[in-house]
């Protein structure tokens, strides 16, 4: 018996809608195209009740691969690679989607020189959020986008992508499951 990754749109403070490959801005792609898709949402979702959050498209820079870690109690990190065995390693990792539990507050950000690179947007349901960014200081941190919401941190990181790029991602928030089923 294989198992089947079942996706569909839920709300998180808010409409999130899913978008139809004919509807996707120019350099995205698709997040369930991606290689090692189906077996990170399963590695996700071992620690997270069997559900897991993740865009329903990402912005395609290269060839992407992805992975997953998870832990209990809902935390788990989605990674996108640019290697199909990439696992961590910085110098291979695109970006990631991290969720974790977490009453607050989001941390505010500065580079070596004390300014502050964490500013604060909306996204489309109206869910507070900080935008970090990226910058340099010992090594480059990537731009991210941070926001609590139901107790729990998200946090999308994705290599000099611009502001909107993961306000997109971030308002395109999609549900995918393990769940077992038939043969495909």
């Amino acid at each position: 018996m294989m198992k089947k990754i079942i996706f569909f749109a839920v709300a998180v403070s808010g409409v999130i809608e899913a978008h139809a490959a004919g509807h996707l801005p120019p350099n995205y792609v698709v997040s369930t195209s991606l290689p090692g898709f189906a077996a990170a949402i399963q590695t996700a979702a071992t620690g997270s009740a069997g559900s897991v959050l993740f865009p329903s498209a990402i912005l395609k820079k290269s060839n992407i691969y992805m992975s997953a870690e998870s832990t209990a109690h809902g935390t788990y990190t989605l990674y996108l690679n640019y290697t199909a065995n990439c696992g961590v390693a910085a110098y291979c990792n695109l970006g990631h989607f991290d969720v974790k539990p977490s009453s607050g507050p989001l941390t505010i950000y500065r580079n070596s020189t004390g300014r502050v690179m964490t500013h604060a947007v909306t996204l489309a349901n109206g869910q507070k959020a900080a935008y970090t960014e990226g910058y340099a200081m010992a090594d480059y941190w990537p731009p991210h986008l941070d926001w609590i919401a139901q107790g729990k941190l998200y946090s999308l990181t994705y290599s000099n992508a611009k502001k909107q790029d993961l306000l997109w991602m971030a308002n395109h928030l999609t549900v995918f499951s393990s769940s077992s089923g038939g043969n495909s």
